[in-house]
């Protein structure tokens, strides 16, 4: 068997890598809760930072606007922080009782699968536009096991993408 990588290859092969080497430098735990942290930063900055700008951000100069935007950043960062310290205290506590190898091989695969995500995704976008069609995405090494993937993933997709990704798949 003659393997070619092309750029494709080696972009989803170092997208997997990175991810899963994140995934086993932060553990599970860290990993989830980092997850939750943007959710949670999202969530509490888009309703509260109106809130924040009128009641402590008014003297700050630029406007309604700059007030806004800084009450959101301002939000976010603080929000992003106290779910780094939680991560971290967990991450201590399994580590303390014996865990964090376990929690080591958990994060390895959540990596692995965000990398999975990301490739799915990635391809997803690529199918839609003309770099499908060059001859480094056609002849990667790589595309059948992504074509299986994003084929499997289209179902969550809104109709309208999942007809354009089975097109384009099907080409």
């Amino acid at each position: 068997m003659n393997l070619h990588f092309t750029l494709v290859d080696i972009a989803f092969f170092t997208i997997l890598v990175i991810s899963s080497l994140v995934g086993v430098w932060r553990g599970l735990v860290r990993e989830v809760l980092a997850l939750v942290g943007w959710v949670a930063a999202a969530w509490i900055s888009y309703h509260y930072a109106t809130w924040l700008a009128h009641e402590w951000l008014t003297g700050v100069p630029g406007g309604e606007m700059t007030q806004l935007a800084l009450g959101f950043v301002i939000l976010f960062i603080l929000t992003m922080i106290v779910c780094a310290l939680i991560g971290r205290f967990l991450a201590k506590i399994m580590q303390q009782a014996g865990l964090s190898p376990m929690d080591r091989l958990l994060g390895f695969a959540f990596g692995l699968l965000r990398g999975l995500l990301i490739v799915v995704i990635l391809s997803s976008l690529v199918v839609l536009t003309s770099l499908s069609q060059t001859t480094e995405w056609r002849k990667a090494w790589c595309l059948p096991a992504v074509e299986l993937l994003t084929g499997m993933a289209h179902a969550w997709l809104p109709d309208e993408w999942a007809a354009q990704v089975s097109e384009q798949l099907k080409k």
